[in-house]
């Protein structure tokens, strides 16, 4: 997930993976430099990228990688998705507007494993 440039990511996982390939991707979504598991939801984009992104760590949900992949071309199967409702309440008061339109479900995701795998091209 520490992926500054995912477009080129996703060329290049398009291009190395055979049609009948599949990945398997497992995903920490915690926050890794602060106490809380879900702190840095409190700063907007701008100060995150200014300020106190580490370098490598762009904040994506779920969500976004799932679109990431369906963009791509590829499908994607949820195998499994851990939530932490409990630490994401402690912050959810002071969420940042930026992550104020996304439901607590969505943003208190912690990790997914996510199988990935090319559309299959109908035979003409």
């Amino acid at each position: 997930e520490h992926v500054n440039n995912i477009d080129s990511l996703f060329v290049s996982l398009k291009r190395i993976l055979k049609d009948d390939g599949c990945m398997i991707h497992i995903v920490d979504y915690r926050d890794h430099f602060f106490k809380y598991p879900f702190h840095f939801f409190q700063f907007s984009e701008r100060a995150w990228n200014s300020f106190l992104n580490p370098g490598d760590l762009p904040r994506w949900r779920i969500f976004h990688y799932i679109n990431f992949f369906k963009k791509y071309g590829f499908i994607v199967d949820i195998i499994c998705q851990e939530y932490d409702e409990q630490s994401f309440s402690f912050i959810e008061k002071k969420l940042h507007t930026d992550f104020t339109n996304y439901t607590k479900k969505e943003l208190s995701v912690t990790a997914a494993v996510l199988f990935v795998y090319k559309e299959r091209r109908k035979l003409s």
